[in-house]
């Protein structure tokens, strides 16, 4: 390696920038983690001091029951990582955990176990929200279940439906997998798959989720090249080890090349149907590194949906609006540190209709130090500094020929964390008290794509 880098010429300084994508893209195909590169990155702009008792006043659910409460972590969760959340109502929401730190390290059969979602359920007369692990009934066997992205959705009759992005691999493919939710018996009960044949070409990149109606859905990619059929660290071709060196090298040099899936479905299929129900295509692309996206509902009719899509390494949330054929760009919103995951608060949601306007409030996961939240410690806790923030936006919908326009409001850390105790902050959400007036205060919940637990802090 040494000599090729020596033979290119390294003096010059292009071919030392060069020799540098090259040497590290060499030594991550072979580390066989995604997260070494990012590591590289080191992009220390993104570092803000936390003070030593930011944390202070939050607690952590490794299981489920009250936290902070004796009994509670008794019986731990079987899979760690809950990295992403998706509200029910402001007092309720699903969080999921896909080990996917194990997963994309080691490889499917290196997880822990089939993927854990639990329901959180704050109360008039407590201080934090009951954790209750939800129950998968009726799951294909021989299909794995790793959940990356999640999105509840309220359908006809308030029908409550969770529909989760699962790395299956070669196991059951790249595919969206639909669950009903059952609150009173606390359940999971599975409803069928929606797997479309471009979804092997994303096999294991494809990350979150928006379902924007009863029959559509946008689902964004975050890296540019998929993995081997048998997960990320199992490259056995020319091609595939070729593929991944690729992958690393467009990361390193920040090249727009993730995409935005939009797919039209007629229903979800049953494990042995064949993949007929669903229609997609790529419908957005010139992503850095495209992560969560979430969902603003238009507040009357005529007017379009929204969606808001994490560009990672730019530290921005892109809008769009969608219509019957397009998503048009409505704004870049810039942010302090890098966002995971975005979470739409619909219950914050105002809307002036003389004006044709509103504010919205969207809560991100966010990584306060991006070089520390992507390095592997082979098991070992990453000193990941995280926080839960707030973004306020205001909204100009369409009218008179002009476009939807969406700008930047206001921007606050809810909670922050200096990542000695939970590392790998990848989601959040405020959740008011149940029954109580929204005075601002609340709940927040941090999830990890890493850590066996939840955070919540005071807000």
């Amino acid at each position: 390696k040494l000599q090729f880098l020596y033979l290119i010429g390294a003096s010059s300084c292009v071919a030392m920038g060069f020799a540098r994508m090259v040497a590290v893209a060499l030594v991550a195909m072979f580390a066989g983690s995604i997260y070494d590169i990012l590591g590289v990155l080191d992009v220390r702009k993104n570092f803000h001091p936390i003070p030593a008792d930011a944390s202070a006043g939050c607690v952590f659910a490794y299981s489920a029951g009250d936290p902070g409460a004796p009994e509670a972590g008794t019986v731990p969760f079987a899979s760690h990582g809950f990295e992403d959340v998706s509200y029910i109502d402001a007092a309720t929401a699903i969080v999921c955990a896909g080990d996917l730190h194990e997963l994309f390290v080691k490889g499917p059969e290196a997880t822990r176990a089939t993927s854990t979602c639990v329901l959180l359920e704050t109360r008039a007369d407590a201080t934090w929200p009951r954790v209750t692990e939800l129950k998968i009934n009726g799951f294909p066997p021989g299909v794995l279940l790793n959940v990356h992205g999640i999105d509840v959705v309220k359908g006809e009759g308030g029908t409550l439906r969770i529909f989760v992005v699962n790395h299956a691999y070669h196991r059951g493919g790249e595919r969206v997998d639909v669950f009903t939710v059952d609150r009173a018996s606390y359940a999971l009960n599975y409803e069928g798959r929606i797997r479309h044949e471009l979804f092997k070409a994303f096999n294991g990149v494809l990350n979150d989720l928006a379902v924007v109606s009863g029959s559509e859905f946008f689902i964004t990619s975050y890296l540019p090249i998929p993995d081997p059929p048998r997960g990320r660290p199992h490259a056995e071709t020319v091609l595939e080890h070729l593929r991944k060196a690729r992958t690393f090298g467009a990361l390193l040099t920040r090249t727009l090349s993730t995409k935005v899936l939009r797919c039209r479905y007629t229903g979800v299929a049953a494990p042995d149907a064949p993949d007929d129900n669903v229609d997609c295509h790529v419908a957005l692309e010139g992503f850095a590194l495209a992560n969560g996206i979430t969902h603003i509902p238009p507040p009357r009719d005529g007017l379009p949906p929204l969606i808001a899509v994490v560009d990672m390494l730019r530290k921005t949330l892109e809008f769009y609006a969608v219509t019957s054929t397009d998503a048009l760009h409505a704004g870049s919103v810039p942010l302090t540190h890098t966002a995971d995951n975005v979470e739409f608060d619909a219950a914050s949601f105002q809307y002036d209709a003389a004006r044709g306007t509103a504010t919205a409030e969207m809560y991100t996961g966010s990584i306060v130090d991006l070089s520390k939240a992507m390095r592997v410690d082979d098991g070992e806790s990453i000193a990941s500094p995280g926080a839960a923030t707030r973004v306020v936006v205001s909204i100009q919908y369409p009218k008179e020929g002009r476009a939807a326009a969406v700008m930047r409001r206001a921007e606050e850390d809810m909670a922050l964390h200096d990542g000695s105790i939970f590392g790998g902050t990848a989601s959040s959400i405020r959740l008011r008290r149940a029954g109580a007036a929204d005075t601002g205060g609340g709940v927040a919940v941090l999830g990890s794509y890493k850590e066996p637990g939840i955070m919540m802090c005071p807000v």
